[in-house]
């Protein structure tokens, strides 16, 4: 549509609107950074009880291709009533970068979804437990008995 100047900016915009829907199409994707992931499943349990509703996180360590200033994402799961989880790094369910990992415990308590009383009684002893993992393609279901 031409301005009162009577320049058309109609193909400029055109243009700029694709250029915008690109850089956010490219901002939805995997880096390029991004490392593969393997999926990676298991249990926790504190003290032998398995404990409800805390987030499990693998943090992965530098190393094989990882320099310290970028090791990579951080994988992160929630437990179920059982105990159980399964970690996302990148997308629901898709595991944790291979290679080794910190693994630590998280009792999130918010007003909105808050942890079960059973959860933080059995939890509270094993909350500043850390474990190493080495996490594998084709690694059994990670067992995770804390506080024994």
């Amino acid at each position: 549509m031409p301005s009162q100047s009577g320049r058309s900016y109609g193909v400029p915009l055109a243009v700029l609107a694709v250029f915008v829907s690109l850089l956010t199409a490219a901002g939805c994707k995997r880096g390029t950074g991004d490392y593969k992931t393997v999926p990676v499943s298991g249990i926790l349990t504190c003290q032998g009880k398995p404990v409800a509703k805390v987030q499990v996180i693998f943090s992965p360590q530098p190393g094989a291709g990882r320099p310290a200033s970028s090791p990579g994402r951080s994988a992160m799961g929630e437990t179920d009533a059982n105990g159980k989880f399964v970690l996302s790094t990148y997308g629901m369910n898709d595991g944790a970068i291979p290679g080794t990992h910190d693994v630590m415990i998280l009792l999130m308590d918010d007003p909105e979804r808050p942890a079960p009383a059973a959860s933080k009684k059995n939890i509270a002893p094993c909350l500043h437990e850390t474990r190493v993992i080495e996490v594998k393609r084709g690694m059994a279901e990670v067992i995770l008995n804390l506080g024994e």
